[in-house]
């Protein structure tokens, strides 16, 4: 009994921890991804863009682009949390289809989205930010037979000469996406 008890903390032992290590690193890759969309969430975002912030192309034009599904508990309410959640998973894939190399997206919020583009000026943020609220306004939102039309604001930012971290910039284009929600 003694040997079966001695082999069996041998082996078994670092065995278990072994599968435990492992499972918890799938966990905490899996920590920083949205399990809806797949795209990363706030956390995951800020790990992704962190080396663009620092590294050699922290010199060169760095924008973000806020994108706000509106009036989206409307969408909950009306047509079911089911169709709220393919409203987010299609405006995920239009955001996915739409990123030039080198963009990071990602699920920021309830139905808020963050886009950073490196190497891109306001003015060409602007058009990528433009062709997306155009696809994520063509999408259908149905249920049944009932649909209703979906809109989107945006706000859109540059890093500034001043800027030491992401939060200026999405504060900035917070900002722009509020106003441009006011605005209609």
């Amino acid at each position: 009994a003694v040997f079966v008890g001695l082999v069996a903390n041998t082996l078994l032992l670092p065995l278990a921890v072994h599968v435990l290590v492992m499972m918890l690193g799938d966990d905490s890759a899996v920590a920083h991804l949205d399990p809806l969309t797949q795209l990363p969430n706030r956390r995951g975002f800020e790990q992704a863009i962190r080396p663009m912030l620092t590294g050699p192309r922290a010199e060169s034009e760095i924008s973000v682009i806020l994108l706000d599904l509106d009036d989206f508990k409307r969408i909950n309410d009306t047509l079911g949390h089911a169709a709220g959640d393919r409203v987010l998973m299609d405006v995920a894939g239009v955001i996915m289809n739409a990123l030039p190399k080198g963009a990071v997206a990602a699920r920021i919020g309830g139905e808020e989205f963050a886009i950073l583009l490196p190497e891109t000026s306001l003015d060409d943020a602007w058009a990528h930010a433009e062709r997306i609220r155009q696809s994520a306004t063509r999408l259908s939102v149905m249920n049944g037979t009932a649909s209703l039309s979906l809109t989107v604001s945006i706000g859109v930012a540059e890093l500034g000469a001043g800027d030491s971290s992401i939060e200026p910039v999405l504060m900035r284009a917070d900002s722009c996406l509020y106003r441009a929600k006011q605005e209609g």
